[in-house]
């Protein structure tokens, strides 16, 4: 049998599929071309205003890598600076205020890509959201978008947590660069690498008002990036992360930020979730090489050459309570299957399913299990 070899697993405890992802945007059912208003409303939750969608800037196409089916592209015009000249911003009403809150998203920036200075990429907020040199007392709210900078040292996309609050130095947003935890720091920051989908994912924890508990925590590919405490709101400040604000373009806000040429960045399924989002597992078509799959943890998912499904062998001994469910990535049950005790259990699922992203859960006597999120494209 051919199968596709299984890229990550995650470990959690009282997973709840259904009461964790409170949100989830992918483009897979959209049709290509330019992005209208009405279908901005309706993945978005009606934004108030936009900037970019009017203007013919985001346009959903085929992935050029040609391993995501479709996604959204944003263009950035020659010599624009700022939402107005070039690139897109908007903002999600996420229905109520969390203490609490994860967001990923996949981004890709193509092999021609030129970082000229650098520019913004979206990020969560809450209360009024301050940005563009706003000043921020920690009654009034936050804002931690992320940033790519230029590093001409090496000649990459250096990623930075761009967040405006009550503690920043001067007037503008305060940087956070992404760095890995084992490096030495003149080795260790994070970039995007030209051709490649990554997947970029932040967690914040509000503080409680007057204390410096609050926490931004930032991984990216899977591997942490960021880690920081801080003070998001004062002793009298009451909101929380209410918003998540597309947000993306070059600047700064003078010209030597501006691009040459036109530029394209590439975006791909949001997750909201009030728990960690799994790393994904692609499944899709144009992954059926002679791999052979090898044993992850409890179960593993790979791809049949000859099955339109999703093959999921469980790779352990497993009790008679187990059972192996499938959720939608908006939290809804597709399939449930309870598990007798056996080696080298073979389920095929998904042979029927649309194309989107789902949850393979295996729950082990109602209180422990394992996640993999994967994506089908038809």
């Amino acid at each position: 049998m051919k199968i596709v070899k299984a890229i990550f697993i995650v470990t959690v405890t009282a997973l709840s599929v259904q009461s964790r992802v409170i949100k989830s945007i992918d483009f897979s059912g959209e049709s290509v071309g330019q992005y209208s208003r009405n279908q901005l409303n309706k993945q978005w939750n009606s934004p108030s205003w936009e900037n970019g969608i009017s203007d013919g800037r985001v346009h959903i196409v085929n992935d050029p890598a040609g391993k995501r089916g479709k996604v959204m592209r944003v263009r950035y015009d020659r010599n624009g600076v700022g939402p107005r000249e070039g690139g897109a911003q908007w903002k999600m009403d996420l229905g109520k205020s969390y203490d609490t809150l994860y967001v990923s998203y996949m981004v890709m920036i193509p092999q021609d890509f030129d970082r000229v200075k650098g520019g913004k990429l979206p990020g969560l907020v809450g209360g009024t959201a301050p940005v563009g040199g706003d000043n921020v007392n920690g009654r009034d709210g936050f804002s931690a978008r992320i940033m790519w900078r230029d590093c001409p040292t090496v000649k990459q996309a250096a990623l930075t947590q761009y967040i405006y609050y009550m503690e920043k130095k001067g007037d503008w947003g305060e940087d956070f660069y992404w760095a890995h935890p084992n490096y030495n720091w003149a080795s260790r920051r994070r970039f995007l690498a030209k051709g490649k989908w990554h997947t970029l994912k932040t967690r914040i924890i509000m503080n409680t008002p007057g204390q410096r508990n609050g926490k931004v925590t930032s991984w990216l590919d899977g591997t942490l990036a960021l880690d920081t405490t801080l003070m998001l709101r004062a002793r009298n400040g009451n909101f929380g992360i209410d918003e998540f604000y597309f947000s993306t373009f070059y600047g700064g806000g003078t010209k030597e930020w501006a691009p040459s040429k036109n530029e394209f960045i590439y975006f791909d399924r949001f997750i909201f979730s009030t728990k960690d989002i799994p790393e994904e597992v692609s499944v899709s078509r144009d992954l059926m090489h002679s791999k052979s799959s090898q044993k992850a943890g409890h179960f593993q998912l790979s791809r049949n050459v000859s099955d339109p499904g999703v093959t999921i062998r469980l790779t352990r001994d497993i009790p008679e309570s187990s059972r192996l469910s499938i959720f939608t990535s908006k939290g809804m049950l597709v399939e449930s299957i309870t598990l007798q005790p056996s080696e080298n259990i073979t389920k095929v699922v998904g042979s029927s399913y649309s194309s989107g992203t789902y949850f393979a859960v295996l729950e082990v006597n109602s209180v422990t299990a394992q996640s993999r999120i994967f994506t089908i494209t038809r």
